[in-house]
């Protein structure tokens, strides 16, 4: 056989290989998570992307989408041509094609909604999940202490976006119950008097002046507090809490910036787990630290931190912490000419 003819089928074969799937189907499981029974006519909704692109140019699109309702058992199954992630593989030599594992989003009512990536509440990143046959959905029954509001950005904001209303009927028509509760919730005013106390991390000594910017409150204009002289901060007046507990930034020039749900710096990724909102909760500031600036600890990482803790719609109607940082993207400014003329800022 010429060269040529062995080439081919090297080719041919090889290309088989990159594309074929196993036989059979992947069915899952979804369960209550303390009784471990099966929970009947859960939606399931599952997205499926494609990337693409030459190197350094890749795009990402939806491919596929299904939504499944479980049986009695609490199954759903899929077809495994599109269950198993096609294996990356090059076109015409450089240009390169792959279908992602898939995002899944699992609701029923009464329960906590299950994301893939994120956990409700506090949109920590999941990183126990597996695509695969036989994985068990564990749906956490919904407490007294969330809102329905909040789960109803969680729900909207965790499942896929790439795709028409149309195309994910089942969970829109799912969560209406939620959705109503929710607008039930906005009707609700919450008497609230909670104080915190805002300190040096190290010495444990108050901090005068620190921002303490309140989001997750129905108001007109974001909540803003200035702690005294003894770092105390009280929040006081009838409130529409949606979520509760709300998300809590505080800033002070000379400090890292504290999110109560998030830890500077980013990487690695760090959720804050200790926060509860209650009376008498301590902030500890810890003291910015120039020698340990690097690519995440810098000034420009740290602005970022903070706008994407508060974010930057309500950075721009507020007033105090708009201003507080306004030090804080001077300094930014002046570690980017440092670094330009190779030198170094404090």
């Amino acid at each position: 056989m010429r060269p040529k003819g062995i080439f081919l089928i090297i080719l041919v074969m090889t290309f088989i290989l990159l594309t074929s799937v196993c036989n059979g189907d992947i069915t899952c499981v979804v369960v209550d998570a303390n009784t471990e029974t099966p929970i009947d006519r859960a939606v399931v909704l599952v997205e499926w992307t494609r990337s693409a692109g030459f190197p350094g140019m890749i795009s990402t699109r939806s491919y596929k989408i299904l939504e499944e309702l479980t049986n009695r058992e609490g199954k759903i199954t899929l077809p495994e041509d599109i269950s198993t992630p096609h294996p990356e593989r090059p076109v015409s030599g450089i240009y390169y094609t792959w279908i992602n594992p898939p995002r899944v989003t699992v609701y029923k009512q009464g329960y906590v909604a299950w994301n893939s990536k994120v956990i409700f509440p506090g949109f920590r990143e999941r990183t126990d999940f597996e695509w695969g046959d036989g994985y068990v959905f564990r749906l956490e029954p919904f407490k007294p202490e969330y809102t329905h509001y909040a789960h109803v950005q969680f729900i909207n904001s965790a499942e896929v976006f790439s795709l028409e209303m149309k195309e994910k009927s089942s969970l829109r028509k799912a969560i209406e119950w939620e959705e109503r509760k929710a607008s039930e919730e906005s009707l609700v005013r919450t008497p609230v008097k909670i104080s915190g106390r805002v300190v040096d991390a190290e010495t444990g000594e108050p901090i005068e002046g620190a921002v303490i910017l309140v989001k997750g409150i129905w108001s007109d204009k974001p909540l803003e507090l200035i702690s005294n002289k003894d770092g105390m901060v009280t929040m006081k007046g009838d409130f529409h809490m949606i979520p509760r507990p709300p998300s809590v930034t505080a800033y002070k020039k000379g400090y890292v910036a504290w999110n109560s749900y998030r830890i500077f710096p980013l990487t690695p990724r760090t959720t804050r787990e200790d926060f509860k909102w209650q009376d008498g909760y301590i902030f500890r500031l810890e003291r910015w630290r120039p020698e340990r600036e690097s690519y995440y600890y810098n000034r420009e990482s740290h602005i970022d931190f903070i706008r994407a803790g508060t974010e930057n719609s309500v950075i721009s109607e507020s007033k105090v912490l708009k201003k507080a940082i306004e030090w804080e993207e001077k300094k930014a400014m002046e570690e980017r000419d440092a670094k330009s003329k190779g030198g170094k800022t404090r």
